[in-house]
């Protein structure tokens, strides 16, 4: 990370982030949703009635915290201009607007170099699980606009108060397996799935969110659509044994790819978050 640079010279520079998510019209929905890392929580309750089935839960997370530079913390309002909630409508989806947490705008962090903006990442994390766990406490699904993807932390661990039985699909090109010791640019961007299992060397305050250290276990998590990995990351994969369905596979048949993680892996947990 260049320090010392205004916020204008730093929103000029090729961002490591897009690079490493590149897409194609930055104007469509379908792009903003890609690149403003998500997670969207789709969840079978037989104990939910009829009308609490059609209810969708939304809350947006602000924040560009684990980010290279400031931008990604715009994403929730240009999901929501793009016309989620009319388009949620014409599927017979009811959606409640539960608006937005505490945001955060990215900044540098010269005194943690390695994690920067951890404490801030952990506020608005903390804050989205609070919500999750309130929606689902209802039963009813909540849909997590973000933000960088350090949001997925405050999903989960707001998933795990309410089940011990909490599965993640994860997609991303990236399969965010680093931590503070294995890159030294700082973002914690490519760092959330990391926390999620609790490496060593992960940032308490963010591996800590939930009620339960680690949140998820390796077989609690499946990386879908990957292609993008360090050597540390692909090491860890490896050592842990974690599902995945690679990027390839996915474009190769992506329908049936899908097919295969639901009635499979994901069959056997109560909570699955994608």
């Amino acid at each position: 990370m260049v320090r010392g640079q205004d916020e204008e010279s730093l929103s000029e520079r090729p961002k490591k982030g897009f690079r490493r998510r590149g897409r194609e019209d930055p104007a469509s929905l379908e792009w903003q949703a890609s690149t403003y890392d998500r997670s969207v929580n789709k969840m079978r309750m037989s104990q939910a009635g009829p009308t609490a089935a059609k209810r969708l839960d939304i809350v947006g997370a602000p924040s560009s915290a684990g980010a290279y530079a400031p931008g990604q913390e715009k994403a929730p309002e240009a999901i929501r201009a793009g016309g989620l909630v009319a388009r949620l409508a014409e599927r017979g989806i009811v959606a409640n607007d539960r608006r937005n947490v505490p945001g955060f705008r990215w900044r540098a962090d010269p005194a943690n170099p390695r994690a920067m903006n951890a404490d801030a990442a952990a506020r608005v994390a903390q804050a989205v699980a609070g919500r999750v766990a309130e929606s689902l406490a209802e039963g009813v699904p909540i849909l997590v606009l973000g933000g960088d993807c350090t949001v997925e932390l405050g999903t989960v661990a707001g998933a795990s108060v309410t089940s011990s039985n909490v599965g993640l699909i994860y997609i991303d090109f990236d399969t965010d397996l680093n931590t503070p010791a294995s890159v030294d640019d700082g973002a914690l961007d490519w760092m959330g799935v990391a926390h999620l299992l609790g490496l060593e060397h992960t940032v308490p305050t963010l591996a800590g969110l939930g009620p339960r250290v680690p949140m998820l276990a390796p077989d609690e998590v499946l990386l879908f659509a990957n292609g993008n990995s360090t050597a540390f990351e692909r090491g860890i994969i490896t050592d842990l044994g974690i599902a995945e369905v690679p990027c390839a596979d996915v474009a190769a048949e992506p329908a049936a790819a899908a097919r295969r993680v639901v009635e499979g892996w994901a069959s056997r947990f109560e909570r699955l978050l994608v």
